[in-house]
């Protein structure tokens, strides 16, 4: 049997509790960088700067995967999200004596404090058009002292190619023992967009069979949600959410920085000392402020 509930205004909220398995997947099979590597590329590229690092804002924080490796480093961490599911994830994963803070960019409440370096790690900014971009990079930008730095990552170039098609909606799935997901890519037709309908199907019930039973059982399911290979008693519920993607192009990216005080914008290869290029899939842009 199967059961559906409602979209939820917040993109996360369905989908908090398995996010870091998903982050998993993604390394594996899509090339992400793994937090651990990010944390690396962070701290060298702070190491070797101008000004020294120890508070740290992570701005789309998610579950805190980034805010507890970079923790275990010694930086005092605070993380800001907007989804209140992610950041009790978050909240379980670092403790209490780590400062979360609920807020939809470009809002940053002024009590967060001041930082040495803001981060944004796992394409957060993907979400964001591009005048809340400009908005939250001079929020960001009242948080740092000069010669502060924000680090953030976005999907490239060779994401968008890989992953959309203008010309017709391109359908992910994976499937794991008790959740699954389908993922409906589509790109708007003037562009300005690229929209992902997420679909996960948990498993709720306890059913009867082993894993290879249940992945049989799902597949086996029709769309009014009737699985003709489910165990008696097993019972499914299914979540469906929007996401929407903006592209952030090179020039838009830079323009915006120095707009908002920041000197010195390159963009690297997914956090590596590579340039960014036309078959990138993941851009790593390091900011600086002006020290004047």
């Amino acid at each position: 049997m199967s059961t559906e509930a409602l979209a939820h205004t917040d993109p996360y909220a369905n989908l908090a509790e398995s996010y870091d398995r998903l982050a998993e997947w993604a390394i594996t099979e899509q090339q992400e960088s793994a937090r651990g590597h990010m944390a690396d590329f962070l701290q060298e590229f702070w190491d070797t700067g101008n000004h020294s690092v120890r508070r740290v804002l992570e701005i789309c924080c998610g579950t805190g995967l980034m805010l507890s490796e970079l923790t275990r480093r010694g930086y005092t961490v605070t993380g800001l999200d907007r989804s209140p599911a992610m950041l009790e994830q978050a909240r379980r994963r670092l403790g209490a004596d780590t400062t979360l803070i609920r807020s939809e960019l470009p809002g940053i409440p002024a009590e967060a404090g001041e930082f040495d370096a803001v981060i944004s790690a796992a394409g957060g900014f993907n979400y964001l058009s591009e005048s809340r971009i400009d908005a939250t990079l001079a929020a960001v930008a009242r948080l740092l002292p000069p010669g502060g730095t924000f680090v953030f990552d976005v999907y490239g170039p060779g994401f968008f190619a890989k992953i959309f098609d203008p010309s017709a909606p391109r359908v992910m799935a994976l499937e794991m023992e008790d959740t699954s997901y389908i993922w409906t890519f589509t790109t708007a037709a003037d562009g300005a967009h690229f929209d992902m309908a997420y679909s996960q199907f948990h498993r709720a019930g306890k059913g009867g069979g082993d894993g290879a039973e249940h992945r049989a059982g799902n597949r086996a399911e029709d769309g009014a949600g009737n699985g003709a290979g489910n165990r008696a008693g097993e019972s499914w519920v299914r979540t469906r959410d929007l996401h929407r993607f903006y592209r952030l192009p090179h020039d838009t990216v830079r323009r915006l920085a120095a707009a908002h005080g920041f000197t010195e914008a390159e963009v690297h290869d997914n956090y590596t000392s590579a340039p960014s290029g036309p078959h990138t899939l993941y851009d790593t842009w390091t900011l600086t402020r002006d020290t004047a």
